[in-house]
């Protein structure tokens, strides 16, 4: 007899659960069930497991989908006063040139206008810092209103990644910061460091008279300083200016990935460092490669190009545009409170050292039968501290004394907003001895302890 389907062999859509010539008992239906079902639930899980990747940028380099970004006006901003800088010269180096079109991409999406130096200006790599100059001053021998702000500099070795990444995101507000007045907290370059110290290779600098300042320090330097050995030429005249005060303290140092990171050298499953950079990333800059800097520069330029969106992730979705944010809030409350300490602890300092030049113009320091020792001690640290107030103090005379005045006047110091923290610093260190020196003074010979002091 040929087999037929019954109610208790059907499932719910009235399909043969079995195409056998004979029935199954209610028992066997029950275990064919539930070995049916583990069976599902085991495959499911299966393919949840390898579906879902194990690493942060697991197979990011082989995406093949593609953002479109022609005529992505959303990201463009007509009123864009940012400009973007590089040399390119020399040999025929297509790599270059391919690098150069991501740029030339980045700047069209975004408004930017680009100062390109195709030819070679002076020796070396000093060409960089005259071009910087050129073009700033030319930028402020403009009406207001008709200049550039800013200046970002790219050296030729790097690549765009993400093309809806603007330059403003790294910023200070912005790159809206037109308060000339706010010269307390105003930023006027945006510089990076790796594991060598500064890396020039990308940086913002302000359209301004102190950027005008500094890059001719900059040009000047080797000059100017001919005995400073120049590690890394013009970057290493750079760092050195810096350092100086006048520019230190409208200098901001940021996370090298904002701008500067650098290729990955490690397998994608690797856990990244700090300086590599990362899926949503502005660019990837190849310093310190030679030998293969061609065959690494032509596989990133396809990365490039293939315009994924593991790379071109939205602002927002990268989280810079707040983490910018918060790091110049915190750099401005920083700096507001290394100026509170300076002058808070400077008032003290000025109160020190009136006294200190009181007691070196009396006569207590030979009623004392001090050492001439204790009082060149005094003399020394009233210099120094006077040096550090821009203060011109007493009149010494050769004795080591100083002419007390009849009437002593109210002094008030002048207001430095150009204070950095080694200045708190070195006020602390200059007080101290001070300190000591009158200390010194005032319990008598001791020549091992004023030796001490003068040292100091």
């Amino acid at each position: 007899m040929a087999w037929t389907a019954s109610e208790d062999t059907m499932n719910k859509d009235n399909a043969p659960l079995l195409d056998r010539p004979r029935r199954l008992s209610s028992a066997g239906l029950r275990i064919f069930s539930r070995t049916k079902r583990l069976i599902l639930g085991v495959a499911i899980l299966l393919a949840l497991f390898f579906a879902i990747p194990t690493s942060k940028i697991r197979s990011w380099p082989n995406s093949d989908d593609k953002v479109d970004l022609e005529g992505a006006s959303e990201y463009r901003n007509e009123q864009s006063h940012i400009a973007k800088m590089c040399i390119v010269y020399g040999a025929n180096t297509p790599y270059y040139e391919r690098a150069l079109a991501t740029h030339k991409l980045h700047n069209r999406l975004h408004g930017y206008a680009m100062f390109i130096q195709r030819e070679k200006i002076l020796d070396g790599y000093w060409t960089k810092p005259a071009h910087i100059l050129s073009v700033l001053l030319a930028e402020m021998s403009k009406p207001k209103s008709q200049r550039l702000r800013w200046l970002w500099w790219f050296d030729a070795d790097t690549i765009i990644l993400n093309y809806k990444m603007p330059l403003e995101t790294f910023l200070p507000a912005g790159g809206d910061d037109d308060d000339e007045d706010d010269e307390e907290n105003r930023i006027d370059i945006v510089t990076n460091d790796d594991h060598n110290g500064l890396n020039n290779g990308v940086f913002a600098v302000r359209v301004s008279p102190l950027s005008v300042e500094l890059f001719s320090a900059v040009l000047s330097f080797r000059d100017m300083r001919p005995n400073t050995s120049l590690t890394f030429a013009d970057q290493s005249a750079l760092e050195y200016m810096l350092k100086e005060r006048k520019f230190a303290a409208h200098a901001a140092t940021v996370p090298q990935r904002w701008f500067n990171a650098y290729p990955i050298v490690t397998e994608p499953d690797d856990v990244l460092d700090a300086s590599q950079v990362h899926p949503g990333d502005l660019a990837v800059h190849f310093a310190g490669m030679y030998a293969e800097r061609e065959q690494v520069m032509t596989e990133w330029c396809g990365r490039s190009e293939r315009r994924s969106p593991v790379w071109n992730v939205p602002v927002a979705d990268t989280g810079y545009a707040a983490e910018a944010r918060r790091f110049y809030e915190h750099l401005r409350e920083r700096r507001r409170r290394t100026r509170q300490t300076w002058r808070d602890q400077s008032v003290k300092l000025l109160a020190l050292v009136r006294g200190a030049e009181k007691t070196l113009a009396g006569a207590a320091a030979a009623a004392a039968g001090a050492s001439g020792l204790h009082v060149e001690a005094l003399r020394a640290a009233c210099l120094a501290a006077n040096s550090l107030l821009g203060r011109e103090g007493k009149d010494y005379e050769a004795s080591g004394s100083v002419r007390e005045e009849e009437e002593e006047e109210e002094e008030t110091l002048e207001d430095r907003p150009d204070v950095v923290p080694a200045d708190v610093d070195r006020l602390t260190i200059v007080m101290s001895n001070l300190e000591r020196a009158a200390t010194l003074l005032s319990e008598g010979p001791s020549e091992t302890g004023t030796e001490e002091a003068l040292e100091a």
